[in-house]
């Protein structure tokens, strides 16, 4: 979805019931760092999606979930 206010899209995001990854994709670094620190989520990419690192745990907020996945040590 395109947005014109980063306060908008982290006002949107964060009233959703799941919180399980987000994608931001902009020049602006600022925006990105803003967006990026403001929402709830447990991945959040910037420029890209769907890039994992299995050494990196993986899990999400709100109804997405409790507890992460993969990680060094962690085998599911």
């Amino acid at each position: 979805m395109k947005f014109k206010t980063a306060e908008e899209v982290i006002k949107r995001d964060n009233c959703t019931k799941y919180g399980l990854a987000a994608g931001v994709m902009t020049n602006n670094l600022n925006i990105a760092n803003t967006v990026s620190r403001s929402i709830r989520a447990g991945v959040i990419w910037i420029n890209c999606y769907l890039t994992l690192d299995p050494d990196c745990p993986f899990g999400g907020y709100k109804r997405s979930g409790f507890e992460r996945d993969l990680g060094i040590g962690r085998t599911s």
